[in-house]
């Protein structure tokens, strides 16, 4: 597949800002590492009387406490001089690095009435 050149509106001009595109990097290449996730519930149900029940619920969320890691950052800016029209194609400082992680272990307990 072949690569384009890259435009973008610079002050409600169509810029060409790369002129040969990104490459030969195929899309969807930049992945972000596996996600591991093991969720558990324990639930205990009470008869009350005739067709009433009352039920307990224990939930855990990632129980295994793994670490799992945000999407690396993707974010691309372009920027131009007030004395040029040439546009300039700059990465992020923190471009494809990955800063975060999602929520550790977490419980959550529910109770339930029915009838």
């Amino acid at each position: 597949m072949r690569s384009t050149p890259v435009y973008s509106t610079i002050s409600g001009a169509r810029t060409r800002i790369i002129p040969t595109g990104f490459g030969n990097v195929p899309r969807d290449s930049n992945r972000a590492p596996g996600e591991v996730d093991f969720d558990a519930s324990i639930a205990k149900d009470f008869s009350l009387w005739r067709e009433l029940s009352f039920q307990i619920r224990l939930d855990a969320f990632n129980v295994i406490n793994h670490t799992n890691f945000t999407q690396p950052n993707s974010s691309l800016s372009v920027t131009t001089t007030s004395n040029s029209a040439a546009a300039t194609f700059l990465n992020s400082t923190s471009f494809g690095q990955i800063t975060g992680t999602q929520p550790s272990r977490r419980l959550q307990l529910s109770s339930r009435f029915f009838f």
